[in-house]
């Protein structure tokens, strides 16, 4: 599936919209009744990604008929310029290329995809390790510095330039 762009002018419409609870009855068939359970944004100003776990009902005149289903969705936001904000729908069980997810919603939902929820995981170990490695540090930048900054796991870090153009 593709880009889907409907004019969305900020991110908190299309996520407003995403998230928004639906009752659709199907014409001489069972209502279908969707709930956002939770939701979260990850990403910057211009592009990121809504996760969001949800349930759905079906019913039939109040009684349900089916057992509630739920599964994590994965919505990829992008702003395209002068088509607004647009959206590319992924779920679990496609096994979106996409780790970010928060470890709750894995709790919250049946396992459908065992690799991805690993690499979730997986994410997530590696994050924490990186923020316990720079647990404490700081540093400031001056436009005088001649020596390269080092953190203290002895990586390097690269000399970034002056917006004028300045070292």
């Amino acid at each position: 599936m593709g880009w889907y762009f409907e004019g969305w002018r900020t991110r908190s419409e299309l996520i407003e919209e995403l998230t928004r609870n639906s009752r659709y009855r199907q014409r001489n068939g069972p209502t279908i009744i969707s709930t956002c359970l939770a939701h979260c944004y990850r990403g910057g100003a211009f592009s990121g990604i809504l996760w969001s776990v949800w349930q759905s009902t079906l019913e039939r005149e109040g009684v349900p008929i089916q057992p509630t289903r739920r599964w994590i969705r994965c919505d990829l936001l992008s702003h395209g310029g002068a088509w607004g904000w647009g959206v590319k729908s992924l779920d679990e069980p496609s096994g979106p290329f996409f780790y970010s997810c928060p470890l709750g919603y894995l709790r919250m939902v049946p396992v459908a995809n065992r690799e991805w929820r690993a690499g979730v995981r997986t994410y997530h170990r590696m994050l924490k390790a990186k923020r316990k490695t720079h647990a404490g540090t700081s540093f400031s930048v001056s436009r005088r510095m001649r020596q390269p900054l080092i953190w203290p796991t002895g990586a390097q870090c690269r000399r970034l330039k002056h917006p004028t153009g300045q070292a």
